[in-house]
């Protein structure tokens, strides 16, 4: 009876290294991406006022903001009151803030020209956090394109409303969207006017907007 013998090749014999692969797995950039979907599923589970339809609405929502900026705001969204319809208004709300940039607008006062002059490249965190909640929690009957009426920025813009306390939009919507429709806004408005504006204190008229809110850290 006839054996085939079969020569073992040596261990390294038909070792080619361009073709080494490594084994299937989850890289470091997946690893973090499942612990952020984790985070954010177990995080909006602890809102007992949600539908699953509006948690997982908001969980994309989170998703979207990208882990930098989630980690920032995950901490301090727990520390507010919301229902799960709030909370989506909120998020929905933010994403349509980040696509009005004319919105950001902001001014001071400039001793020299004696007149309100732009602050720089407007920025999205002209609207704080705490300020951005207190403006949807007055509107949480409306759509989140409805929570800011466009008619708002041009009474800003068109009234000069810099020189009457509000040196940002976000600064006048919030204060505009605690009236009611048909309501007499203009008379809780700041009795100076550009004639009598005490231009003494002109350098001080940017704090009229908390400072706090323009440091705020949002790790955009």
């Amino acid at each position: 009876m006839l054996i085939d013998v079969w020569d073992e090749p040596e261990p390294l014999g038909e070792y080619e290294p361009e073709l080494r692969r490594q084994l299937p797995g989850i890289d470091n950039d997946d690893a973090e991406a499942l612990i952020g979907e984790l985070r954010i599923d177990q995080w909006v589970s602890r809102i007992v006022a949600a539908t699953a339809v509006q948690q997982k609405r908001i969980a994309t929502l989170l998703w979207q903001l990208g882990d930098k900026r989630l980690r920032s705001w995950l901490p301090w969204l727990g520390k507010q009151q919301w229902t799960g319809a709030s909370l989506l208004l909120f998020l929905e709300f933010w994403d349509i803030w980040d696509r009005r940039p004319h919105w950001w607008a902001s001014s001071y006062w400039d001793p020299g020209l004696r007149c309100w002059r732009p602050t720089g490249r407007p920025v999205r965190t002209s609207l704080s956090r705490d300020a951005s909640y207190k403006l949807v929690q007055l509107r949480l009957n409306q759509r989140p394109y409805e929570v800011i009426d466009e008619a708002w920025f041009d009474d800003w813009n068109e009234l000069e409303l810099r020189s009457r306390g509000f040196p940002t939009f976000a600064s006048f919507a919030v204060f505009r969207a605690g009236f009611k429709p048909g309501e007499n806004w203009k008379a809780h408005l700041d009795s100076d006017t550009p004639d009598d504006f005490d231009y003494d204190d002109a350098d001080s008229a940017r704090d009229w907007y908390d400072s706090n809110d323009w440091r705020d850290s949002w790790d955009w």
